[in-house]
């Protein structure tokens, strides 16, 4: 079966920029397989497929083709240009309940209940287009996920600022962005108990001194240059994930 959707993979979804088209075929085909069967939802065949990792692996490339096709077909809209400019995009998690023998596999957040739940981590573009999504853990901070959806999707959409909620804020992810050459742009809850970093004493800000705290060490940034490049290149070349990243760095 896997070789079966890789090559359907390779005939189908590389080079067809119509996302509708191609979504169409996908379902006829799974149909085909018998991978969607009436009667049975998709979720049920997925969570059968789960016991064969190779076969479920090769479907998350082929619903990766798609979803690049279809973002791409959204943003050639010309009805999309209404909604944005086609380079900010903005993302959120999603708690998901679980129950039965998927409890075993979720966390219990106290901020969603007594119940245990996972997290989809989604990212869309300003034009409404699925860019990226994942699933976390429920307890997981959404902070170091925040950029895996500007970096890993394989669309051709190039996105320059990212939004994102309270729990996606970091101040890590502020310095990783701009390395990046992107805009990071969060709703950023309880401001007056965040502070601001300056090379220079804080004095020199006057009445604003109050909003700085600790002084950056120039020369501590210096002399990991070579060692911060490397790893903004392994960023933005798809080597690593933000998120794998983020989580050492932070830890």
């Amino acid at each position: 079966m896997r070789v079966e959707l890789a090559a359907w993979a390779q005939n189908e979804a590389v080079g067809l920029t119509d996302g509708r088209v191609l979504l169409d075929r996908l379902i006829e085909w799974m149909r085909a397989g018998r991978i969607i069967i009436p009667g049975i939802s998709v979720v049920e065949r997925l969570a059968a497929a789960a016991m064969h990792s190779a076969d479920l692996a090769a479907i998350a490339e082929v619903y990766r083709a798609a979803l690049a096709s279809m973002t791409d077909a959204i943003h050639a809209e010309p009805l999309s240009v209404w909604f944005g400019e086609g380079w900010r995009a903005s993302a959120d998690g999603q708690a998901f309940y679980l129950g039965g023998p998927g409890e075993a596999g979720g966390a219990i957040n106290g901020h969603y209940g007594r119940d245990p739940i996972v997290k989809i981590y989604t990212t869309i573009t300003d034009r409404y287009a699925p860019l990226h999504q994942k699933v976390i853990a429920g307890t997981a901070g959404e902070a170091i996920h925040a950029l895996d959806g500007i970096l890993g999707h394989e669309s051709s959409v190039d996105i320059g600022a990212l939004h994102v909620d309270g729990g996606g804020v970091s101040d890590i992810v502020f310095a990783i962005a701009a390395l990046l050459g992107r805009c990071f742009e969060p709703r950023i809850p309880r401001l007056s108990d965040r502070k601001l970093y300056a090379f220079e004493p804080k004095t020199r800000y006057g009445r604003l001194a109050p909003l700085f705290g600790h002084r950056l060490d120039a020369n501590l940034i210096l002399g990991h240059a070579d060692e911060i490049g490397k790893v903004i290149r392994a960023l933005a070349d798809k080597v690593v994930t933000p998120s794998l990243i983020l989580k050492k760095l932070s830890a």
